[in-house]
């Protein structure tokens, strides 16, 4: 007699109550998924972490089984780690919180504007007059010359 999981089970052999499962699921029911896979939302089985390994806590794979998010290091964002939080950048390997904050000027940034998540490069004011703000942080004044 089959004891399968419906929604995780292809087949069941009724002679030897075996159950094959979906892709990506193990176990004699098919009740679980494999390490570094977590339940897909689009259909049977369990879809891969794509977790990645710069952007998460001692570069895990792992996620969590039911939102497949994975373990982001402090200033990393996305479900899959691959992209640093509003506010900061470069995100790297060697970098223990994963991001550098952007350490934009308040004086002469763009309110609510945080700078590239890649670059760094802060969203500067507009030019007043003969003066405009620019550089990465936005705090190096640039002449403007009127004809």
């Amino acid at each position: 007699m089959c004891r399968c999981d419906v929604n995780n089970t292809v087949s069941c052999d009724v002679n030897t109550g075996e159950c094959i499962c979906a892709r990506n699921v193990e176990g004699s029911t098919c009740d679980r998924c494999l390490p570094k896979t977590y339940w897909s939302k689009s259909g049977p089985g369990c879809d891969t972490c794509d977790c990645f390994a710069s952007g998460t806590i001692n570069r895990s794979a792992d996620c969590d089984v039911n939102t497949g998010q994975c373990q982001c290091k402090k200033n990393v964002g996305s479900r899959s780690c691959d992209r640093c939080l509003p506010g900061f950048y470069d995100l790297q390997d060697a970098f223990v919180d994963g991001c550098v904050p952007c350490n934009c000027s308040a004086l002469g940034t763009v309110d609510g504007v945080a700078c590239n998540d890649v670059t760094g490069q802060c969203s500067c004011r507009p030019s007043e007059g003969d003066v405009s703000l620019g550089g990465r942080r936005c705090v190096s004044c640039h002449f403007v010359l009127l004809h």
